[in-house]
Parts: C-alpha cells; sequence; structure tokens
C-alpha cells in the first residue's frame, strides 16, 4: 500500500496481445491497428475542459495542463532529476541581496504571434499581481515590492523582505510569461479564450465545451515538437473515454480510474502511465454554515472517513493516505501518523457539539471531475451516516464549482489542493489563502497567517521544517478543509508515443520529454 513514505514517480508499460472473438468490436480494433500511422494531430481527451486560459487567474487541473503546453516560466522544474531547479526563459539568476533577485534572459525567444519576448513582458506579468486584482489567483503571491527593467535581458525583483520562497514561486504555477502587448490589445476577456505565449504551442481554436486546438509553434526557443497540432476535447464518462482510445477515436486518455486499466493494457496498442501529483483532494468546509461552523462537528467529519478502505478498494493502492495537508513530495515532507478513522470518537465529538441532525450539503462534480469522485463522494456519505451524520448529495457542474461562495448553501464541496503557491509550503500556503479563509469567520486564522509569513521569509530550512510542523498541526486542529487522498493520475496512451509525466499535472510536448515512433 503507498501510504506513509515519499511517493516517487512511477511509470508502468504492459503490451498484452487479446485474441479476436469475431464480433464488431474487436473488427473495430483490428481495423484500428492496422492503421496505427505516425502522429500529425494528437487527439487527446480529458473529463472536461478549462472555461479560461489566463495562467494567472485560475489553476484548476484541466487549465494547468494545457497552460504548459501555451506558456513558459522564468525557471522550470526538472521532474526527471527529482524536480530540480533548472533554467527556463532564465537562463541564470542571481541574489544580489536579501531583497534582490536578478534574472539574465534567454536571448533570441520569440512569442507564437512572432513579436520578441523581453523585461517588458517579465514585468507586466509579475506587475499584475501588484494591481490588488481579485480576479487574478497569483494576486499578492510573490511578496514583491517592484519590478525592475535593467535593459532587454535583465530584469531584477525587488521583493518587500527576504523571501525564502520565491525561486520556487517564479518556477511555478501562475508564474508563466504572459505577452505585455498582445495582452493590453485585446484585453483582459479576449486574452484568456485566444492566448499566445512563447510556449511550444499556440492555441488556434477554443470552443467552449468541445475543443481546443493548438498549433506547433515552429519557432520555438526549445527546437520543433514532435506533433504539428493537438486536439483536445472533452470526455466526461470514463467508459466512453475508454472507448474512443481503443477504437482509434483519440491517442492519449486521460484521468484513468483504476478499475479501467486492465481494459487498456490487454488491448496490447496502448501504454498506461501512473504519477502521484502535488495535490491532495480535500473537502472544503463552509464554515460560517451551521452546523459545520463548530470545530467538534468538523472533526467529525473528518475522523469518520475510511480514507484506508478508498484507498485499497476503488483505488486498488494506486492512492496515498495522507498524514494531513502536506504533499509526500514537498522537500520539507514531515512524517506524522496518518488522519486516523475512529467512529467512535466521531460519535463522542457530535454529542459533546450537540449535534442534533441538522442537514449538511455536500457539492459534488458531476459528471466526475476528479477520478471515480462520485463513487468516493457515495463510500464517504454512507459513513458519516454510520456515525449519525446526516449529510445529503448536490451534483454541480464544474462552472457552478467554480462560482461557489460562502453564501451559497453549501456545508462542504469537493475539490482539491495542491502546488498552487511554493514548492516548499505548497499545501500549508494554499491553506492560508483568501480562497479557502473566507470560508470561515474573518480572524480565525491570524495565527496561521503569522505562520506562514514568517516561513515565507525563512530562508533556513530547518526554520521553514518547524514552521511547516507549526501550520500542519494549527490546520489539523482547527480541520478548515478536510484531506481525503492523492490520487494517482492514470494516462492512457497509444503504445507508440512516449512522454514525460510530471507531478504538476501538465501535458508536456516539449521536444525531448515527448516523441513518437513508428
Amino acid at each position: 500500500m503507498l501510504t506513509n513514505r515519499r511517493q516517487v514517480i512511477q511509470s508502468a508499460t504492459v503490451a498484452t496481445g487479446l485474441a479476436m472473438t469475431g464480433n464488431v468490436a474487436d473488427s473495430a480494433r483490428a481495423d484500428a491497428r492496422q492503421a496505427t500511422p505516425s502522429i500529425d494531430t494528437l487527439r487527446i481527451a480529458m473529463s472536461g475542459l478549462p472555461t479560461q486560459l489566463d495562467p494567472q487567474t485560475d489553476t484548476f487541473i484541466v487549465m494547468i495542463r494545457i497552460y504548459n503546453m501555451v506558456y513558459d516560466t522564468l525557471i522550470q522544474r526538472d521532474w526527471a532529476n527529482g524536480g530540480g531547479l533548472i533554467p527556463g526563459l532564465a537562463t541564470s539568476w542571481t541574489q544580489v541581496d536579501e531583497t534582490t533577485l536578478e534574472l539574465t534572459l534567454r536571448e533570441g525567444v520569440v512569442f507564437q504571434d512572432g513579436s520578441p519576448f523581453t523585461a517588458n513582458d517579465v514585468k507586466f506579468t509579475f506587475d499584475r499581481t501588484l494591481e490588488g486584482n481579485a480576479r487574478l489567483a497569483a494576486t499578492g503571491r510573490y511578496g514583491l515590492a517592484e519590478v525592475q527593467v535593467v535593459d532587454d535581458l535583465t530584469v531584477r525583483m525587488i521583493t518587500d523582505g527576504p523571501r525564502g520562497t520565491l525561486l520556487s514561486l517564479i518556477a511555478d504555477l501562475g508564474s508563466e510569461i504572459v505577452p505585455a502587448t498582445y495582452f493590453q490589445q485585446v484585453g483582459y476577456e479576449a486574452f484568456q479564450r485566444m492566448p499566445i505565449g512563447t510556449g511550444p504551442y499556440r492555441v488556434t481554436e477554443f470552443i467552449p465545451d468541445t475543443r481546443i486546438t493548438l498549433t506547433a509553434h515552429t519557432d520555438y526557443w526549445g527546437g520543433a515538437p514532435a506533433v504539428s497540432n493537438v486536439e483536445i476535447r472533452p470526455i466526461p464518462e470514463v467508459s466512453t473515454r475508454v472507448a474512443a482510445l481503443i477504437n482509434g477515436e483519440i491517442d492519449m486518455a486521460m484521468d484513468l480510474p483504476p478499475d479501467q486499466i486492465p481494459t487498456v493494457e490487454e488491448d496490447g496498442r496502448f501504454a498506461v502511465s501512473t504519477v502521484s501529483p502535488l495535490n491532495i483532494n480535500i473537502l472544503a468546509i463552509v464554515g460560517t454554515k451551521p452546523p459545520v461552523d463548530r470545530r467538534e462537528v468538523r472533526q467529525a467529519l473528518n475522523i469518520s472517513i475510511d480514507r484506508q478502505s478508498i484507498v485499497e478498494q476503488l483505488f486498488g493502492g494506486l492512492a496515498v493516505w495522507p498524514t494531513g495537508l502536506q504533499s509526500t513530495l514537498d522537500p520539507l515532507y514531515i512524517e506524522r501518523p496518518q488522519i486516523p478513522y475512529d467512529p467512535d470518537g466521531a460519535r463522542r465529538l457530535l454529542e459533546t457539539a450537540g449535534y442534533a441532525g441538522e442537514e449538511i450539503r455536500l457539492a459534488y462534480d458531476s459528471p466526475n471531475y476528479y477520478p471515480l469522485e462520485q463513487e468516493w463522494t457515495e463510500v464517504i456519505v454512507a459513513g458519516w451516516a454510520d456515525v449519525g451524520l446526516n449529510v445529503t448529495m448536490s451534483p454541480l457542474e464544474l462552472s457552478q464549482r467554480e462560482a461557489i461562495t460562502a453564501e451559497d448553501d453549501w456545508g462542504l464541496y469537493t475539490t482539491s489542493m495542491g502546488n498552487i503557491a511554493d514548492v516548499d509550503l505548497p499545501l500549508v500556503v494554499a491553506s492560508a489563502t483568501a480562497e479557502y479563509q473566507i470560508l470561515h469567520t474573518p480572524g480565525q486564522f491570524d495565527e496561521l497567517n503569522a505562520i506562514v509569513a514568517q516561513a515565507q521569509q525563512t530562508v533556513d530550512e530547518a526554520q521553514r521544517r518547524d514552521l511547516t510542523r507549526q501550520a500542519l498541526e494549527f490546520l489539523e486542529d482547527f480541520t478548515m478543509v478536510l484531506p481525503l487522498f492523492t490520487i494517482n493520475r492514470n494516462t492512457a496512451s497509444l503504445a507508440t508515443i512516449s512522454f514525460q509525466e510530471t507531478p504538476l499535472f501538465g501535458i508536456d510536448l516539449r521536444p525531448g520529454r515527448f516523441t513518437v515512433t513508428n
């Protein structure tokens, strides 16, 4: 069982022949086998499509997967070698003093419209985070006081104090470089639908809920991509996604639940890769809503979830039973006991809280956004009923869930918390953001905010580790969200395709990281 230890990227590729039975489905498979071509257009199916493509606005998983193809960051993560920092659009960087980071930019880089990439684009990108725009998830993330252009290929980032996290942050989600001139020409709303970046592919078509088409950026600084076009479409139903792969309608199917892996592997034409992401599925709590405004009720909800059974029985071990709100891939990972399953303890907490069966409404994605989401939600709700909790399930479409606020009539909703802020403190810092704190009474997180602020400004690793421990203990005691599990992401593709899975959900089609053989 994959528990209580560092999770590493795993790959599994199996090729097993399947005897033909002579029926229509087998005939379709045979036709598809004979027509396994070199790929001009890579066809990818996901559970859903993004509603927008501005990387600083939102970081939903379906968005992250496409950001990686369209944009570049100044610094990148080398996930093939432990996630170390490597040059991206910046070729080198120097900490001039405790508040000044100077970066030298890559020469000769152009955006997908042919315009040159310069320090002005870096300044524009990070200046957006200083404008106080509540629509941007990246607002206020970096602790920047100012961004200075030294010359076209040199930029300085001045922080408001020592920032031990800055390098990690500018290699992270939300730090993708946005073109200043193009953005100002088209405006915020238009850019969300038809963006450009310096990445290996340009968005050439975006039909919401239907299709996103990408075309290779032939002047990409990293070399020409392996395929000329990429077509991404939503297929929410898993069985339909698998059938589309087997019938030759798509080349890659994202987010396969474990029970579908044998079906794909037995066909013989496909490979399945699996990766444990920097992400934990959670149930967010709207702590201003009775009865979950009572801490004992929140704690009862937490310890009456049988995570071990879900990991073993639903996910076949391809998931992690967490110790709390910290990814096992965090460089500052702290070994702690796993979240217990204690139904008797939950009943005692409910008695102490004076809980009298008040309804708690749980919003979840329908169709599934996360693998087996409805199935594990049903198991959790059944376990809560066993200890006396009255939780009802309310299905929501993804667009509805994106707009959830503290004023909505939900006590809980399914979501996930991941590496959206800081590689060293990914989940702790995420917990300290307004996105979750607005769901609770103002002032309740003053202690956590102080811990996180100190951690962000501390460069000493031992001190950061201790502050991480303090933050995790606060979150465990307060129970602002319910950590569930880290679900391995399983991708099925033609065996002729070789690509590098990353813990950050991005589909990495950069040269050298994605190849096609015939």
